[in-house]
């Protein structure tokens, strides 16, 4: 039993020290994934505070629900840096999008803060305190892991107006999420 809870740490600490890792905040079967062609390792500087026009990066997502799974009417997207919390107090949001049509399953890399998003998707405040894309910007040393998270939402729309902060989004998501994934990088300055 022992060796076993050792095997178990072993892989977990392995698993944390990986740049870029998939995974889910929904407790049920997953059946969503989320990956992106603008990075695979660590976050590159074009997405990052480095660069000055705030780049986002290229999302994509897909499912694999067999014929008889609840589908989702609308997704949420979420970028947010966990590693702030001892700087800062809190997890720092990124980038926050909402209301995304069920029939999209992609974010095409953006080429400036707004950038254009298809009919109906809203932005959310970010940490920055505004509703654009707000890339990677740890203070110097250590690497920051950054999470870009989706989730599959039963209803169509959360009822919320543009610039929603991450608090009411979450609100409005509880119990009318079907599905999530999460991909971790890093960046370090």
């Amino acid at each position: 039993m022992k060796k076993l809870a050792i095997s178990l740490t072993l892989i977990s600490m392995l698993l944390t020290l990986s740049n870029c890792r998939t995974g889910t905040e929904y407790f049920g079967p997953s059946y969503l994934s989320l990956s992106s062609n603008s990075f695979k390792d660590t976050i590159p500087a074009k997405y990052t505070c480095l660069n000055a026009q705030q780049v986002y990066p290229q999302l994509e997502w897909s499912s694999s629900y067999n014929p008889d799974a609840e589908r989702p009417k609308s997704y949420v997207l979420l970028m947010d840096d966990p590693d702030a919390v001892p700087i800062v107090g809190y997890i720092w949001n990124h980038w926050v999008l909402y209301d995304i049509p069920s029939n999209l399953n992609e974010i095409k890399e953006g080429t400036n803060r707004v950038g254009d998003f298809p009919e109906g998707v809203k932005r959310g405040l970010n940490s920055f305190g505004d509703s654009t894309y707000g890339g990677p910007c740890p203070p110097s040393g250590n690497a920051h892991h950054y999470r870009f998270k989706i989730f599959a939402i039963r209803k169509q729309t959360l009822g919320l107006p543009s610039k929603a902060s991450v608090e009411q989004i979450r609100q409005s998501m509880a119990g009318n999420v079907i599905d999530s994934a999460v991909l971790i990088c890093s960046f370090k300055r």
